[in-house]
């Protein structure tokens, strides 16, 4: 009797903590059960691809897995692209289920593989939306979640949306500390947010971007310096609802710095003391000192070149500059009524992202730099290659 007593009461709780939760935030359902939604009834709902594939392992949803092998024998595709269409119509299969439950939207991610791959993302993500649109589903209810990774890449992978859409953020831990992820386009409590979880886990949120600009997104777990100066930065852009002047070619450039001791041959390893006294081995656009020395970025005369620059530090201001040039636009918040002119260098501070437009007339090679003179001369410099 105690126990039935107590029961209700833990429930009661429970339901009351979550009813709180939903007046300061929206709640997304990271389930594959259906029941578990109609229980705690979240707006909006996410396939996550290992949930899904944990649903199907279950009697009450066999069903569903079988009707899509059914149906997408008759694709005429063999072998791995046969398995990736079964998979995909899986998870619109089990969105479409749980838009009948949830009255918001459900989010399906695109393949990891496509992480580092921004035209395979996009098609990918076109070919989720036609999915969901040929079962009835309007694309209103849809949000594809690109999948994003920090493995290999410095900086992580652009993730590029425009002002008043909502990100979903699903941040694995699968390194061996803990770790967090911390976007500086988003407003959001950080401590529920932003907080570090071990290894083997995951956080999910979401936010709205409502504010236009280049912004930074990094691990914000102490030491802070240490993570972000071993690489765990990204960039985020937010472009405007009223639209800057369209751009012919855009580039995305990070600088930061590398603090660097050799670990054993040629594996190197992060100086803690040597980002504490900030005395650099590098100073790089992009996570490699000089690339756009061999690798310039191309333009053509007359064309509007858009530069999204993002100082990730984590210590150095940089004092962006294209040598032979003036910008014909510096948006300091990405708001185009805010836009400068006139301005030949301008600064950005560590966690500060500007956007800067140019048009060059002459044809030439124009090197980009951060106008520190130690920052250039130990890598950040580069070419911007104007043909005619």
């Amino acid at each position: 009797m105690s126990a039935m007593a107590v029961e209700p009461e833990k429930n009661k709780t429970r339901l009351s903590q979550l009813d709180q939760l939903k007046k300061f935030s929206k709640v997304v359902a990271d389930t594959g059960d259906f029941e578990s939604m109609r229980k705690y009834q979240p707006q909006d709902a996410t396939t996550n691809p290992s949930l899904i594939y944990a649903a199907t392992q279950q009697e009450q949803y066999v069903h569903l897995l079988d009707e899509v092998i059914v149906d997408r024998k008759r694709s005429g595709l063999a072998g791995a692209a046969q398995i990736e269409d079964i998979i995909e119509h899986l998870l619109v299969k089990f969105g479409c289920e749980m838009l009948k439950i949830v009255p918001g939207r459900v989010s399906t991610e695109t393949d990891a593989r496509y992480s580092f791959d921004v035209e395979g993302s996009i098609k990918k993500a076109r070919q989720l939306v036609k999915i969901y649109e040929e079962r009835g589903i309007p694309r209103e209810r849809v949000l594809i979640k690109i999948a994003s990774t920090w493995e290999g890449s410095v900086p992580g992978p652009i993730l590029h949306l425009r002002q008043g859409q909502t990100l979903n953020v699903t941040f694995v831990n699968n390194g061996t500390m803990q770790h967090s992820i911390d976007f500086h386009a988003a407003q959001v409590a950080p401590d529920i947010a932003y907080r570090s979880i071990n290894p083997g886990e995951k956080l999910d949120f979401s936010f709205v971007a409502a504010t236009p600009g280049a912004f930074i997104y990094h691990c914000g777990t102490p030491p802070v310096l240490q993570h972000m100066a071993n690489g765990m930065y990204g960039a985020i852009i937010v472009d405007p609802a009223e639209p800057m002047p369209p751009a012919d070619v855009s580039y995305v450039l990070v600088e930061s710095e590398w603090y660097t001791a050799q670990a054993e041959g040629t594996v190197m390893s992060g100086d803690y003391n040597k980002m504490l006294s900030v005395t650099p081995d590098e100073v790089v656009f992009n996570g490699i000192a000089f690339q756009y020395n061999d690798h310039p970025l191309a333009a053509k005369v007359g064309q509007r070149v858009r530069l999204y620059v993002i100082d990730a530090g984590p210590n150095l201001m940089s004092a962006f500059h294209i040598i032979g040039g003036m910008f014909a636009a510096v948006y300091p918040d990405g708001d185009p009524k805010h836009a400068l002119s006139g301005v030949s260098t301008y600064p950005v501070a560590p966690g500060q992202g500007v956007v800067f437009d140019a048009i060059m007339s002459p044809p030439g090679k124009y090197p980009i730099v951060d106008h520190s003179m130690r920052s250039m001369t130990i890598g950040t410099a580069g070419v911007l290659s104007v043909a005619p």
